[in-house]
């Protein structure tokens, strides 16, 4: 997931979701698919994803604030 700059057209951060699918004998690493963003007027980014998971991330700086997994289904607006 990517922050543009889109006056300069540039990349201002860069957030790589993961997420895990338990399978019957292992854990696979498998990348969500993101339905959903919303970007907030203090630059919050809030995305919702095929994991369950709605992730906040700050967005001037790229950092993660925090993910929720409770959705036991994709997080979609």
């Amino acid at each position: 997931m990517c922050v543009w700059d889109v006056a300069g057209r540039s990349v201002t951060s860069q957030l790589v979701l993961e997420s895990f699918q338990t399978g019957s004998a292992a854990r696979v690493r498998k990348p969500p698919l993101v339905w959903s963003v919303l970007l907030l007027s203090d630059m919050a980014v809030v995305a919702g994803d095929s994991s369950g998971h709605v992730t906040f991330v700050d967005g001037r700086h790229g950092t993660l604030v925090q993910s929720f997994g409770s959705h036991q289904a994709d997080a979609r607006s």
